[in-house]
């Protein structure tokens, strides 16, 4: 309810982080007796990213892990956020560069229904690292060509439309890659984005 709800902001504002962590161990095991699933997943995402923010990663990744196992058994309809924390999670290691972890987070984010497409762009990035260059291709053409991406901000359209560019250009294929990169930089200044599409441009 919302007077559980403004516990945990009253936590996550707090500035010391030893005595935050305290605070929410203590409303970690009120969701429990509570039995509130969605109350203890929210309490639990908290105690992950502020031990991520505070650089305290042996911990935090001890937290993504009790998260993890969290998620895989709630209801997707008392928590909605579900696909977004497995993404986050996906996102995490994939900058820790464990590919592997990262790749097994993102699918199970798509693997819940929904109407964003940020984990798809992750798995291209991945499989582009590890030289699965058909299948990098097949994730960002998988973006441009779902009803979902209708509903999505332009930067996604032009970060898939970019990464496949780049690929027609290591293969090769510059007449396919020029048009692209081009639509890229378009659709990307068009989103906002003006550092993207810098980068794009370098690519020419």
């Amino acid at each position: 309810d919302l007077y559980r709800l403004l516990q945990l902001q009253e936590i996550v504002f707090a500035t010391d982080y030893e005595s935050k962590m305290q605070r929410f161990e203590h409303l970690l095991r009120k969701t429990r007796k509570w039995n509130d699933p969605a109350l203890e997943t929210y309490t639990l995402y908290s105690m992950w990213h502020q031990s991520y923010v505070y650089g305290e990663y042996v911990r935090s990744f001890r937290y993504a892990r009790e998260l993890e196992e969290l998620l895989d058994t709630i209801d997707t309809r008392p928590y909605t956020g579900k696909s977004q924390e497995y993404f986050q999670l996906g996102r995490v290691y994939y900058q820790f560069k464990d590919y592997q972890q990262a790749a097994r987070l993102m699918h199970k984010a798509i693997s819940i229904p929904g109407d964003w497409l940020m984990p798809w762009n992750y798995l291209a990035a991945i499989h582009h690292h590890n030289g699965r260059i058909d299948s990098a291709a097949y994730y960002h053409r998988t973006i441009l060509t779902s009803e979902q991406a209708l509903n999505q901000p332009l930067i996604h359209r032009a970060i898939a439309l970019s990464n496949l560019g780049r690929i027609e250009m290591e293969r090769g294929n510059y007449n396919d890659a020029l048009p692209m990169l081009q639509t890229g930089i378009i659709t990307s200044e068009e989103s906002g984005d003006i550092s993207f599409s810098a980068g794009v441009r370098i690519s020419l």
